[in-house]
């Protein structure tokens, strides 16, 4: 999935860049971090998917240390050229997908460097000094992002403009998918949303490679920028 990650962005005009734990740790407030990381609750406590879950926390703190600019998950996949996506950032931070009414999803977003180490304590402070509630009783930053807006709505800025897959993959794909893909800049094959499908969470590579296929082939969407962008 990640190498089908890295090739759809180039595509679409774009260097992407794979994160590693040693960006996280080269930001120099990572032992603060990481500390303060190490003490939460996470969901998943006691099982790999906790560990998963204090490396989804530590992206943003990678993002800080590389820079800044934008972050896609490696399930997110563009469906628009950069072109368009690139001028969506000013700076401040803003989440390009969400939950509506309620807040961001982190599958898309971007900030400046000053913007990404704001939110990478923004949401690691509040899991730190907030006991979860949630269905799983712990905490990852998707949950940390969601109640983030609520204690504080001007924290960052939402904009709904990437598309989940829950109801795209629950049938056979149509020229009419082609009308709802259209408002969106990329699409988002979370697990939830795979799994929604009705389909495996398993068989998402293959799922997003067949979905983005048929809308290269068949939606007059913008095609890739000639000269990939580096942002």
């Amino acid at each position: 999935l990640v190498a089908m990650w890295t090739s759809a962005w180039y595509q679409a005009g774009w260097y992407p860049q794979v994160l590693t734990l040693d960006d996280a740790e080269r930001h120099p407030a990572y032992m603060e971090f990481n500390s303060k990381l190490e003490q939460i609750k996470m969901i998943g406590n006691g099982t790999p998917q906790a560990r998963y879950n204090q490396l989804c926390f530590l992206r943003w703190l990678a993002m800080a240390s590389v820079g800044g600019g934008f972050m896609s998950d490696y399930d997110t996949f563009p469906v628009k050229k950069a072109s368009t996506i690139a001028p969506l950032a000013l700076g401040e931070f803003i989440v390009m997908d969400s939950v509506p009414g309620k807040g961001g999803i982190p599958s898309l977003m971007a900030g400046s460097q000053e913007e990404w180490s704001r939110m990478s304590f923004a949401i690691l402070e509040l899991a730190f000094t907030t006991k979860p509630d949630n269905e799983h009783h712990g905490w990852s930053d998707f949950y940390a992002l969601l109640e983030l807006k609520v204690k504080d709505p001007t924290s960052y800025y939402v904009n709904d403009i990437v598309g989940e897959v829950d109801k795209l993959l629950s049938k056979p794909m149509n020229k009419r998918d082609c009308t709802e893909i259209e408002p969106y800049v990329a699409l988002h094959f979370s697990h939830a949303g795979v799994a929604q499908s009705h389909n495996k969470v398993t068989h998402r590579p293959q799922l997003a490679q067949s979905a983005l296929f048929f809308i290269s082939s068949h939606c007059s969407l913008e095609k890739p920028s000639p000269e990939p962008m580096q942002v």
